[in-house]
């Protein structure tokens, strides 16, 4: 039975339903850890790596990192590490195995070991249920994941590495005993791994649940913290899921649905992308509304390897608008469909894109379109943006916050790109920051969480801050990152959500 699956909670939430077990053959596995906890694991799966190959007898290796960048990274070393073996030992291959590669790419990792050689995959958790690689004998376990969780003092998402619990930890050495007796090398100790979570947390009880709560709203439950839930989430969770769609305008103060909230669950996607999406409708921007929103949701959009990295800096920097990574996106994806459909894949491999995300966000585009076509939409964006109020406005009318130190962050005019912004602003005002000159860094305008502009930003390298900034997500690792980030101003933040505080100067 998978390891994944908790099948008595199952069970006993359907009235006691009976639970089935088929026994699949397995194999044994030797599981190993670490006699001391390792402070780079990546460094530690490496040299584990090599190890197997120089001192194990034949068979794959299957090895558990947590992204792409990471991934590719780890790739490299080993392949220059394996030009330091003596002739007496055998060459290796090594694949990778994370959700944005390309179709064709992740066959490989199928395809059979060539006689005399190893095959060393590198793999996200793609790898623990959704895949069985013939040849496996070794699986070497880094004991980290990278997952979304939600903080709902500052009601944003955050993606962060985190500890595996014991029932992924079981399910990735499964993954060594498929074929043939095997082992799994743990990169922690026996007591780290004594010390995880039987399980790993419900979804439900790490996300945020602003879709969730105005689903159940449109079904008519008045109380959701009254509903009976297989995992209950957190109430915290479910409190600033009502406050942000009451915000929004989603429900009103009754926490009662509205005409704009049953609009919302039109789309699927968050209702605050898809108020972005209503926003630029009434402010003439859908079409580039679409671009921004599907490519900020792909994940994985540039390949971050260091081998690529340079390649994908110099891309963006081709199209890097001042104003920040939402515009560039959409400069990119121009210049994307303005290259013959036969010489796309080529323009995105020169590009270092992937040109399978690319793919995807078409598709979603023309999926959002399709949905935020199909209704007339008048009344309601009247009331969401009155028509005086949507061109010719500029957002600078003294507010202090609102200036920006370069002539760039300075709006002039309701252009295409400031309507653009102006429009994210009606979804993503939780995602904001202001820039605090006394500490010299930014702060989220809710629960002043200090935050940081990625590297990877157009942002990165402007030697003057923007005063106040958007963005798409945020990224933990030694800090917490902005990512997509765009320059905005208060005047089109107060427009926007005229309750909704922001910080005195």
């Amino acid at each position: 039975m998978s390891a994944t699956l908790n099948a008595e909670q199952f069970s006993n939430f359907w009235w006691n339903a009976p639970i089935g077990v088929v026994h699949g053959r397995t194999y044994p596995v030797t599981i190993l850890h670490t006699t001391e906890q390792q402070a780079d694991y990546v460094e530690a799966a490496i040299s584990t790596i090599l190890q197997i190959h120089e001192k194990e007898e034949p068979g794959d290796v299957l090895c558990f990192l947590t992204g792409q960048e990471e991934i590719e990274d780890a790739k490299l070393i080993l392949q220059q590490r394996m030009k330091l073996f003596p002739n007496s030992v055998p060459d290796f291959t090594v694949l990778t195995l994370y959700s944005a590669m390309p179709y064709e790419q992740q066959l490989l990792v199928f395809e059979p070991t060539a006689k005399g050689e190893r095959k060393i995959i590198l793999a996200t958790n793609i790898a623990e249920t959704s895949i069985t690689v013939e040849g496996i004998k070794y699986v070497v376990d880094s004991g980290v994941v990278k997952t979304k969780y939600f903080n709902s003092k500052t009601g944003m998402e955050a993606l962060a590495e985190m500890d595996i619990s014991k029932a992924q930890a079981t399910q990735r050495a499964g993954r060594a005993g498929r074929m043939t007796a095997g082992k799994c090398f743990r990169l922690y100790t026996a007591d780290g791994y004594e010390s995880l979570a039987e399980n790993t947390v419900p979804e439900i009880r790490r996300s945020s649940l602003i879709s969730v709560v105005l689903q159940m709203k449109s079904l008519d439950v008045k109380n959701v913290l009254d509903f009976e839930f297989m995992d209950m989430p957190p109430a915290k969770s479910v409190i600033k899921a009502e406050e942000t769609l009451m915000l929004l305008q989603a429900l009103d103060k009754n926490g009662v649905i509205t005409p704009l909230g049953r609009r919302l669950i039109d789309f699927p996607i968050e209702p605050t992308s898809a108020m972005v999406l209503l926003a630029a409708k009434a402010l003439g921007v859908a079409r580039e509304a679409l671009t921004v929103v599907a490519l900020t949701n792909t994940e994985n959009l540039f390949f971050t390897s260091k081998e690529s990295k340079e390649g994908a800096d110099k891309c963006k920097a081709t199209f890097a608008k001042s104003s920040g990574d939402h515009i560039t996106l959409l400069s990119i994806y121009q210049a994307y469909k303005r290259t013959p459909e036969k010489d796309r894949k080529r323009w995105c491999e020169a590009n270092c894109i992937s040109h399978r995300q690319m793919l995807k966000a078409e598709d979603v585009i023309t999926q959002l379109y399709a949905i935020l076509a199909q209704e007339d939409d008048t009344a309601l964006l009247e009331s969401l943006i009155p028509l005086s109020a949507r061109f010719g406005q500029t957002a600078d009318h003294g507010g202090k916050r609102g200036r920006g130190d370069e002539e760039e962050h300075k709006p002039h005019k309701s252009s295409h790109y400031d309507l653009l912004r102006r429009a994210l602003c009606y979804g993503y005002y939780l995602q904001t920051a202001f820039f605090n000159a006394k500490l010299q860094l930014y702060q989220t305008i809710v629960g002043h969480l200090v935050v940081h502009i990625h590297p990877s930003s157009v942002l990165f390298t402007h030697r003057r801050k923007p005063a106040l900034v958007l963005f798409s997500s945020v990224v933990r690792t030694t800090k917490q990152y902005m990512k997509d980030v765009s320059v905005i101003h208060e005047e089109w933040l107060k427009e926007a959500t005229p309750h909704f505080l922001l910080p005195a100067d």
